[in-house]
């Protein structure tokens, strides 16, 4: 049997945000990237209209040209090759496909519903191999610019079908966006993985349809049932420019909805405000989780790791962390369950602990995470002036 001392002399540290700007899987600026799936990609343009300081892509497949049929084999390569070619470049993926991208849904839809659900099924053979590098999957391929609207799917009837021909195919590894709240009630009490996409933040009162009651009843129910899953969308400069939003009242959008993801390049005119506002720079701190490590201490031989998400939204991926004892790696935990927007989680490591310096350290899946203190990817929690 191996007793551990109750009390090992250590050197605490104290724990503040260094208020340090930097990135982090899984959240932030994204851009869109549209890939009509019958047409060539030109691969040597693509790697220059990338931007590697974003670390999302939302990848947008226009599925129009497959409206009578089935998708073709050489598009579902296509859509492979391009999933294969980001995830490559590291980049964390949100996808929507859709028949749509000009506001003519009406027109370009498939007229049976079952060729919509074909196509699922085709689609979610390939994207399930890369269920680790996804963000979410916005929307149920239908309406103007894949949104669910103006379509003659936006019914009750034939939501619900989607819905169900979507969770069958792509299982439950998936996130799911759906574009209203509305949506988000009716199949998140049976179904932990849907989330919101927004994609008319601030265009008007209700976020252009986006809820069917006040912004802030909405917040409240978000922060009630969300959890800790990734929400975000565009934001627009109509409610901006008419004085509907000032400055605090975007802030508090942001905050309140626990914004993870944000278009950076529509839509421009509400871009700047932020930019004259001040609140792109406090987007660059606060979009998505932050993890703060609050507290450390070592006691009854077990190190006891405290960690509070201080971002706007939530961590939904699951989090491994490492705690280093001189450079060399001692323990690792798990944790799955996700950290909501202000929530605070311990992890204990057990072990026997040598004279030393310790760090913890931070990954999501394979991709290293920065924590808001000093030292970011290593944060030093400690000494062991002797065992």
């Amino acid at each position: 049997m191996r007793f551990l001392r109750k009390n090992i002399p250590t050197k605490k540290r104290k724990f503040t945000d260094s208020g340090a700007v930097f990135q982090n899987p899984y959240q932030g600026w994204y851009r869109p990237y549209l890939f009509p799936l019958n047409q060539a990609v030109d691969w040597e343009e693509l790697p220059w209209v990338m931007v590697e300081a974003e670390p999302l892509c939302l990848l947008e497949f226009d599925l129009s040209a497959y409206a009578s049929g089935k998708i073709s084999e050489e598009g579902l390569l296509r859509c492979k090759e391009i999933l294969d070619f980001f995830q490559s470049h590291h980049k964390q993926m949100i996808l929507r496909f859709a028949y749509d991208y000009e506001g003519k849904a009406m027109v370009k839809e498939p007229t049976d519903v079952e060729i919509i659900y074909e196509h699922m099924k085709q689609v979610a053979r390939v994207v399930v191999d890369y269920a680790r590098s996804l963000v979410c999957i916005q929307g149920l391929f239908v309406g103007n610019w894949g949104e669910m609207h103006s379509s003659r799917y936006d019914t009750t009837t034939s939501l619900d079908g989607l819905y169900e021909t979507f969770r069958d195919a792509f299982g439950e590894r998936v996130i799911l966006g759906v574009r209203r709240l509305e949506l988000f009630l009716r199949w998140s009490a049976q179904d932990a993985r849907i989330s919101l996409f927004d994609d008319g933040i601030c265009g008007s009162e209700n976020d252009l349809g986006t809820y069917e009651m006040s912004r802030y009843e909405a917040y409240e129910i978000l922060q009630q049932k969300m959890g800790c899953l990734p929400v975000g969308g565009e934001l627009l400069s109509m409610g901006l420019l008419d004085g509907c939003f000032d400055a605090e009242r975007v802030r508090k959008t942001f905050q309140g909805m626990q914004l993870c993801y944000l278009n950076s390049q529509y839509e421009k005119r509400a871009l700047e405000l932020l930019d004259t506002w001040g609140l792109r720079a406090e987007l660059n701190l606060r979009m998505g989780y932050r993890l703060l490590v609050t507290d450390a201490k070592l006691q009854d031989g077990r190190w006891q790791i405290c960690v509070e998400n201080v971002g706007f939204g939530g961590l939904a991926f699951p989090l491994t962390l490492f705690l280093f004892g001189d450079g060399q790696l001692c323990e690792q935990q798990y944790w799955g369950d996700g950290i909501k927007p202000g929530e605070r989680i311990s992890v204990m490591f057990a072990g026997e602990w040598k004279a030393g310096t310790y760090d913890i350290q931070g990954s999501i899946y394979d991709a290293a995470i920065t924590f808001a203190n000093e030292g970011g990817m290593a944060v030093r929690i400690g000494e062991v002036l002797h065992a």
